[in-house]
């Protein structure tokens, strides 16, 4: 956006400074700075005021965006999701983009980064489990995650729940993925560990680990990533299980 016409400013020059030189200046000082220096003289104060500068401003400096997910299968009376799997928004509530299901049964679990994990049901012969995607909603890009268990893990059955989780290496930046499965062993509850690297490798594949020290909810919204250490909840009272991404190892219990 073009500085504000001869019209609309106070001063051709300030201080010695040309208007022009003073505008590109302080369209690049974060909007806190700019509340200060209003207070500066009449001229700053009515330069900073003029819509122009704000709009200018605002193009480049843009706040946060708010990704929010949706189930497309649900059904609100007031709200046709319409195959919509999440929309981002900016603190405005204003709906800069809006990101499709690839199918009509999918569901987003959870969102961390720049990317969205979706989930489907799907069949495997003896049964039902969830299939997931990565959605990265700036460029379009989506990994679909592999199918089936890790090979450590393959005399076992998927479970009645699922949970999964990812983030970044906070040391490499490598994505990873965690997914912990409800099973049973010897008529024994337990659950299962995995984990998967999206390192672009064609041979990539979910590896075996520890299981928790403890049962851990596998609800959603019961886990959130943190500089790479994943956090969820356990079912033992005022306890929170670690997982390092890094490691790939649990860590000691909160």
């Amino acid at each position: 956006m073009e500085p504000p016409s001869a019209r609309s400013r106070p001063d051709q020059r300030d201080g010695g400074l040309p208007l022009d030189a003073l505008y590109e200046i302080l369209l690049r000082l974060p909007a806190k700075e700019l509340c200060r220096l209003r207070a500066v003289c009449r001229p700053w104060r009515s330069l900073l005021s003029d819509p122009q500068f704000i709009a200018a401003h605002a193009t480049h400096h843009p706040g946060p965006l708010i990704v929010l997910g949706y189930h497309t299968v649900r059904y609100h009376p007031d709200h046709r999701n319409e195959g919509i799997i999440c929309d981002i928004m900016d603190l405005s509530g204003c709906v800069l983009k809006r990101v499709r299901a690839a199918v009509g049964n999918e569901w987003v679990m959870s969102i961390q980064a720049d990317h969205v994990c979706t989930a489907r049901m799907i069949s495997t012969g003896k049964g039902y489990c969830e299939s997931y995607r990565l959605l990265n909603p700036a460029n379009g890009l989506v990994c679909a995650l592999p199918e089936g268990l890790a090979e450590e893990h393959v005399e076992h059955e998927f479970g009645s729940q699922t949970s999964i989780a990812f983030g970044q290496v906070a040391s490499t930046g490598e994505y990873k993925v965690l997914r912990l499965h409800d099973t049973e062993s010897n008529q024994h509850s337990m659950q299962l560990c995995e984990v998967f690297s999206l390192d672009g490798s064609s041979n990539a594949r979910w590896r075996g680990k520890k299981p928790p020290p403890q049962i851990v909810m596998l609800d959603r919204w019961k886990s959130v990533v943190i500089d790479g250490i994943v956090y969820i909840l356990s079912y033992l009272p005022d306890c929170v299980a670690t997982f390092d991404l890094e490691t790939e190892e649990w860590r000691q219990n909160l």
